[in-house]
């Protein structure tokens, strides 16, 4: 797999990652990093500002938070978790910005960082293990997963998306131009809905159907062990 370290973080026609099938989608990994994804409508593809490296993946591009042999993967031992924590919340963080093109879909994994995604309009799939999310005036399908941290997102849901809570915490506003109904699945855990009629919750099983504008697409929310609070035309 090609791959190369750039200063500058942009990906230009005549750069060798650029070569080849047209990209068709951004994945970012990062561990105990600050990560901010701003989407940019006059970048082609992606630029990051920060320590990084990039590479490409048959049609994906993938930005690696960091320089080092770490930034490969984020599934480091349990026991360094400790050591996460003392990075993301220490004043010496590491940080990245990557401006993406808001018209290609997003994939971003965090393992004990702190995560902030604005203005995506293609859809996100956001797979956070430990660590804390914010997403803002998103559009399309979003799946997020949240192992254990805390997410929030504000986002106009379309086409099929799930959120899924494994002993953490998610507050979710869908949008009022959302077009999706919502289901829920409770495994020990707890979801909460709240709509114009008040907030419905379950500790087991689900809360029932909620259809936001037409309905036409979907939107599953699953608690293990967690709390997701979902809130349909405000803002968490």
């Amino acid at each position: 797999m090609a791959h190369e370290a750039l200063s500058s973080g942009a990906i230009r026609p005549q750069n060798p990652l650029a070569v080849g099938m047209p990209i068709r989608k951004v994945l970012i990994k990062g561990g105990a990093v600050k990560l901010t994804v701003i989407a940019d409508p006059t970048v082609a593809l992606a630029i990051a500002e920060g320590e990084h490296r990039i590479e490409r993946s048959d049609d994906i591009l993938v930005v690696h938070a960091g320089s080092g042999p770490q930034s490969q993967s984020i599934d480091m031992p349990q026991s360094r978790f400790r050591n996460w924590l003392d990075q993301v919340m220490g004043p010496g963080e590491s940080r990245l910005v990557v401006r993406v093109n808001p018209d290609l879909p997003l994939a971003v994994t965090v393992a004990g960082g702190k995560l902030k995604v604005d203005g995506m309009r293609a859809g996100a799939n956001i797979d956070l293990k430990y660590g804390m999310a914010k997403l803002n005036n998103g559009t399309g399908p979003l799946v997020l997963d949240v192992l254990a941290g805390s997410a929030k997102a504000d986002w106009v849901f379309t086409g099929e998306s799930r959120i899924r809570v494994d002993m953490g915490e998610a507050k979710v506003s869908a949008r009022p131009e959302s077009n999706v109904t919502i289901s829920t699945e409770v495994n020990l855990g707890e979801i909460k809905v709240t709509t114009d009629s008040g907030t419905v919750s379950t500790n087991e099983g689900t809360v029932g159907a909620i259809k936001v504008g037409n309905g036409d697409g979907s939107l599953l929310v699953h608690s293990r062990l967690g709390s997701a609070h979902v809130s349909v035309g405000t803002v968490t």
